[in-house]
C-alpha cells in the first residue's frame, strides 16, 4: 500500500471517528488537498475550501468547485460560517430533527495558521469550535493545509497534526507516465520510445524520489524540454537546484561508494 494512500485512509477514518480539528503539513498543496478531498467524501462529508484571497467555495457532487461566499476572505468570518453550520445542527437536534446532510461540512482552510499570531480571537474560536463540533450530531470538521511552522502553544491538545508523506515511486511513475503522455499525444509513439528509452524509467524515478510532486513535474518537463529525453542527469540536477533553494545542504554521493569508508572489512566482503 503506498505511504499517501494509507495516510489517505487514516484521514477518512478519523472524520468518521470525529476528529474536528486536524492539521495536515505538506508543501504539495494541490495534490494533498485532493486527496485530502477524496478522503473527505469518502467519510460522506460535503468539502468547503477557504483561503484569505477567494473566500470560501464548495466541491459539488459533480467534483466542480463552485464560489459559496467570495466575500468571505477574513478568518474571523470564515469561522463565524462554520459557527453558523453548528448552530444550526444544534437547532436541529433541539427539535428533534435529523441534521441536515448539507451541514455536515468538512471546511479545509488553506494557509490558516500563519494567521493565528497576534489573534487570540481566531485561536479561542478554533479552540471552541472543536469542542463544540465534536458534541454536536451532525456537525462537521475542519482541517487547516499549510506548511508553515508549529501551531501556537494554545492548540496543543486541540489539534491532531498530520505531516503529508511526499510522493512515492509509485506516485512518481504516475507523475513520469503522465507527463509523457502529454508528449506522445502531439508527437507520437515514436518521441516516447525517444524520450524515455528501455532503462530510464527506473533511474528517473530513482532520482526524483524525495522532491514534491510539483517539483518532480516540473523536473520531467524541463528535461523533455531541454533535451527531448528523460535524462536522469538533468533530473538530479534539477533536484540538487530544488534543495538547495530551499536552504538545505546538499552533498554529492562519493563516487567510491563504500571504499570511502575506512575499516568495516568483514561487512563490507558481506
Amino acid at each position: 500500500m503506498q505511504t499517501s494512500q494509507k495516510t489517505k485512509q487514516d484521514l477518512a477514518a478519523m472524520l468518521l471517528a470525529r476528529y474536528t480539528l486536524l492539521r495536515v503539513r505538506s508543501r504539495d498543496e494541490v495534490r494533498v488537498e485532493k486527496a485530502i478531498v477524496a478522503a473527505t467524501t469518502r467519510a460522506k462529508f460535503r468539502v468547503v475550501l477557504w483561503d484569505l484571497a477567494t473566500g470560501s467555495s464548495e466541491i459539488n457532487g459533480k467534483g466542480e468547485t463552485v464560489p459559496l461566499d467570495s466575500g468571505a476572505t477574513d478568518p474571523a468570518a470564515v469561522l463565524g460560517a462554520i459557527r453558523a453550520d453548528l448552530e444550526a445542527a444544534r437547532e436541529a437536534a433541539r427539535r428533534e430533527r435529523p441534521p441536515d446532510p448539507k451541514l455536515k461540512r468538512v471546511w479545509i482552510l488553506r494557509d490558516f495558521p500563519p494567521l493565528l499570531p497576534g489573534r487570540p480571537e481566531l485561536v479561542r474560536g478554533l479552540k471552541s469550535l472543536a469542542r463544540d463540533l465534536e458534541e454536536t450530531a451532525g456537525a462537521g470538521a475542519i482541517v487547516l493545509l499549510d506548511n508553515s511552522e508549529p501551531l501556537p502553544p494554545e492548540l496543543a491538545g486541540c489539534v491532531t497534526e498530520l505531516d503529508w508523506p511526499l510522493p512515492d515511486r509509485d506516485e512518481i511513475g504516475r507523475i513520469l507516465d503522465d507527463t509523457l503522455a502529454t508528449l506522445t499525444a502531439v508527437h507520437g509513439e515514436t518521441a516516447l520510445a525517444k524520450a524515455c528509452p528501455n532503462g530510464t524509467r527506473e533511474r528517473a524515478i530513482e532520482a526524483a524520489s524525495g522532491l514534491d510532486a510539483h517539483s518532480i513535474q516540473n523536473c520531467f518537463a524541463a528535461s523533455l524540454a531541454r533535451s527531448g529525453t528523460i535524462d536522469v542527469a538533468h533530473i538530479a540536477a534539477e533536484k540538487r537546484r530544488a534543495i538547495k533553494a530551499r536552504g538545505l545542504e546538499w552533498t554529492d554521493p562519493d563516487p567510491r561508494g563504500l571504499d570511502a569508508v575506512g575499516g568495516l572489512d568483514a561487512l563490507k566482503a558481506w
